[in-house]
């Protein structure tokens, strides 16, 4: 049964690939959420988590197999790997912005059932869970519910410009620039991406990058003292 779930590093990156194995015990709730899949059937859509069994750490989860049993208070056996399939990585990014962005420290139990406080929250959860399984080519349901279809587009089309604001790059990314040992050259990202980067003023074999956040500029000094010829 796979499971997607993340460590975050700082607050907007996902880890799609960290170490370490372990026995996790499953367990997961009925969310009243129904789609065309499961109309029929008193549950709707599962919303899941993994108990660590050593450790009882907890993690929220999403199946990325659909279909795939998956029961409460059973014992799985599983390892981290790094994902390099282009759309399992869409997954992981639909999964950190759908769910673990907002609900950096809550793990679904319970109380998520509460119409009273939780509706949306297990919205959310629910249209995750969904996307991943439409992006996978694995489903293709819709919501019985027309208001709530209409939510689930409105949460995909967000979640589509999340991604395209994610993936774009300033505009020399992937270009090369020269510059005589010695020298310092400031550059420009005309598409305005690099304001958005941390502050770096970093040296490294005789090359200095420097950029403050907030601005579009990075400086390159490259030391007169400098053998290199080429620097990545």
């Amino acid at each position: 049964v796979l499971m997607i779930a993340f460590i975050l590093l700082g607050v907007v990156q996902p880890v799609f690939a960290i170490s370490g194995t372990g026995t996790w015990v499953g367990q997961q709730y009925e969310s009243n959420i129904k789609t065309t899949e499961n109309e029929d059937k008193p549950y709707g859509v599962y919303l899941r988590k993994l108990r660590n069994a050593a450790t009882g750490e907890e993690k929220t989860v999403f199946c990325a197999e659909h279909g795939t049993g998956f029961y409460s208070n059973v014992d799985y056996n599983g390892s981290f790997y790094t994902v390099t399939d282009p759309t399992m990585k869409k997954a992981c990014k639909i999964a950190y912005l759908g769910w673990y962005k907002a609900n950096p420290y809550y793990v679904v139990d319970g109380g998520i059932l509460d119409d009273s406080w939780a509706y949306e929250t297990r919205l959310s959860y629910v249209f995750t869970q969904q996307y991943i399984w439409q992006t996978l080519g694995q489903s293709n349901a819709t919501f019985i519910d027309s208001n709530i279809q209409a939510k689930y587009e409105n949460f995909k089309n967000n979640i589509e410009s999340q991604i395209a604001d994610m993936e774009r790059k300033p505009s020399f990314d992937k270009k090369t620039i020269t510059i005589q040992a010695g020298e310092s050259k400031t550059i420009e990202d005309t598409n305005g991406e690099l304001a958005k980067y941390n502050s770096i003023d970093r040296a490294q074999d005789g090359i200095r990058l420097k950029h403050n956040k907030g601005e579009n500029t990075l400086t390159i000094s490259v030391d007169e003292n400098t053998n290199l010829e080429n620097y990545k």
